[in-house]
């Protein structure tokens, strides 16, 4: 019976052992799976953390960059001072760095330009300055006016740029290129004046015996030689007449030169020269000069002679004839010796 005891006892106490030692088997298997499990959370925490804290700090870098069509401070990271473009500006590249004019003869109006498209051409006959922001900055260009910036009507002009009127031209002057006045035909002014210059007030008539066949401030033209002109402001070479016995000769382009060609009388065998005489042309006439040996006298070429002049008759009574002799009274200079004898003959 005590033996009994002793074997259930012992096998009690071994049951219990196992048991025991079972159990807290079991207990340390729990702990390192759960440690186990705690280090792998704690590891994926920690990637995950780095993994988002990276993301982060790229996305913030990116986005600190204006894009395009705004500019900010150079090296500045922040966000809130991107700036919009201005009208007359753009930007086509993302960053910080300033927008670009729009070239000349354009404008922009917009705000926050991305491309150079949005710069406008001015419109014909009109420019403006880099960066222009309205079509109030492209002003007409000269000889040119309104908001339509069309040209000058004739005998108007305008030589500074703007949407103002053009200026009448001053009395006898038109307008040659829209930009300035000059002086009409038969009018002369100042060789320097032009584009509205305050040395260009008038313009006067060319006087007599001269003429202007061009528009413009140059000098009248002097009237050919051998001819005149009594008219003033005369406005062609026509107008000046050859002197007579001149023949007027046109030449050059649309007959705008003229010389007056002598007439040669002696060629033309239309003078009047005494015989002994010799016919010789001048400028608008000729001379008869006598030959050698001869004199002019009473236009007439003349042999030289004695100056006695017979100044009439004297009858003489007791003629041998029974009639009357016929004697010359003579008066004037006596013959120089060896003169010879004075025949007379009476018819």
């Amino acid at each position: 019976s005590s033996s009994s005891s002793s074997s259930s006892s012992s096998s009690s106490h071994s049951s219990s052992s196992s048991s025991s030692h079972s159990s807290s088997s079991s207990s340390s298997s729990h702990s390192s799976s759960s440690s186990s499990s705690s280090s792998s959370s704690s590891s994926s925490s920690s990637s995950s953390s780095h993994s988002s804290s990276s993301s982060h700090s790229s996305s913030s870098s990116s986005s600190s960059l204006c894009s395009t069509g705004q500019t900010g401070p150079v090296g500045w990271t922040g966000l809130g001072l991107c700036q919009m473009c201005i009208p007359g500006t753009f930007k086509d590249v993302k960053g910080n760095s300033s927008c670009t004019l729009c070239p000349a003869n354009t404008y922009s109006t917009a705000v926050g330009a991305r491309s150079i498209a949005a710069c406008k051409a001015c419109q014909p006959n009109s420019f403006s300055l880099p960066g222009a922001n309205s079509t109030d900055l492209c002003p007409c260009d000269h000889g040119h006016t309104t908001k339509a910036c069309v040209a000058c009507n004739y005998s108007t002009y305008k030589d500074y740029a703007g949407f103002s009127d053009c200026t009448p031209c001053p009395a006898n002057s038109s307008h040659l290129n829209k930009t300035h006045c000059t002086c009409s035909l038969g009018f002369t002014g100042n060789p320097f004046g032009g584009f509205g210059a305050p040395s260009f007030k008038n313009c006067s008539a060319c006087p007599a015996e001269t003429y202007k066949d061009i528009l413009g401030q140059a000098p009248c033209t002097p009237c050919p030689a051998y001819s005149n002109s009594s008219a003033s402001a005369a406005s062609n070479v026509t107008a000046c007449e050859c002197f007579p016995f001149f023949t007027r000769r046109l030449s050059g382009p649309e007959g705008r030169e003229m010389e007056c060609i002598d007439n040669d009388e002696c060629e033309a065998e239309v003078d009047d020269c005494p015989d002994l005489s010799d016919c010789v042309n001048t400028p608008g006439s000729f001379t008869c000069p006598c030959h050698s040996g001869t004199v002019a006298r009473g236009g007439l070429c003349v042999a030289p002679v004695s100056t006695w002049n017979v100044t009439g008759l004297s009858p003489v009574r007791g003629a041998s004839t029974g009639g009357y002799d016929v004697f010359f009274e003579l008066t004037g200079s006596r013959p120089p010796p060896g003169a010879g004898t004075l025949t007379v003959q009476i018819v």
